[in-house]
């Protein structure tokens, strides 16, 4: 499953204070902290249905991709996405190390 995970580059997310707190195939879940931001909204759905798009077209498409999508958002603060942003970028370096073992 990690081979298909969709991911934000860490600029777009620091940028537009928005990441990813958990995906389960054709489930996600964005945190972001502005509740009115429509268009980032509108533009990280139709990423991430383009994405799921792509994925359903692999050979190798994983059996939860091939569900009925589910975007979610939850709105917190700006203290908490950076602490996901950290998170996630621990979490990266490990599959790196992982990888290159």
């Amino acid at each position: 499953m990690e081979k298909y995970s969709f991911t934000l580059s860490p600029a777009y997310s620091t940028y537009k204070i928005v990441a990813v707190l958990q995906q389960d195939g054709a489930s996600i879940r964005f945190v972001m902290q502005k509740r009115k931001d429509t268009r980032t909204k509108t533009k990280l759905r139709k990423a991430f249905l383009d994405y799921l798009d792509y994925v359903k077209k692999q050979e190798d498409c994983p059996e939860n991709f091939k569900h009925q999508p589910e975007v979610e958002f939850v709105y917190v603060s700006r203290e908490q996405i950076k602490y996901y942003l950290a998170k996630s970028k621990q979490n990266a370096k490990k599959r790196k190390a992982y990888i290159g073992s």
